[in-house]
């Protein structure tokens, strides 16, 4: 005779867990900051900073990271906060002299550790 332990599902990966927690609770935060900017609760400013596309790259890095995907997260979320705080206050780094050679650094080092994490 077998026993069953109805508890624990033997085809349920935390990874996917995880997913599924990060994706839901940006969309429930999403949802939050949009419903308190129509009930003027937040102001446009931080609305369309919140809705931005530097944001939007800051949660795609965090997504990789919940999936334990941590030199592609990283470096992606590294470039959303770079790129919005260039954005949010006016800072000007030229991206020939700066932007382009740390993009090239940052493949080079993912390519290195890429087989150790």
């Amino acid at each position: 005779m077998e026993i069953i332990d109805n508890k624990k599902r033997p085809d349920e990966n935390p990874v996917r867990r995880e997913k599924n927690l990060y994706i839901g609770g940006a969309i429930v935060i999403c949802g939050l900051v949009w419903l308190m900017y129509n009930f003027d609760v937040v102001g446009s400013v931080f609305f369309h900073r919140f809705f931005s596309w530097q944001v939007f790259l800051m949660a795609l890095g965090g997504y990789f990271i919940a999936l334990r995907k941590w030199i592609v997260g990283g470096a992606v979320l590294i470039t959303g906060m770079a790129l919005a705080a260039m954005d949010w206050y006016d800072l000007y780094i030229p991206v020939k002299q700066v932007l382009l050679p740390m993009l090239l650094i940052a493949v080079g080092v993912a390519v290195i550790l890429q087989n150790k994490y």
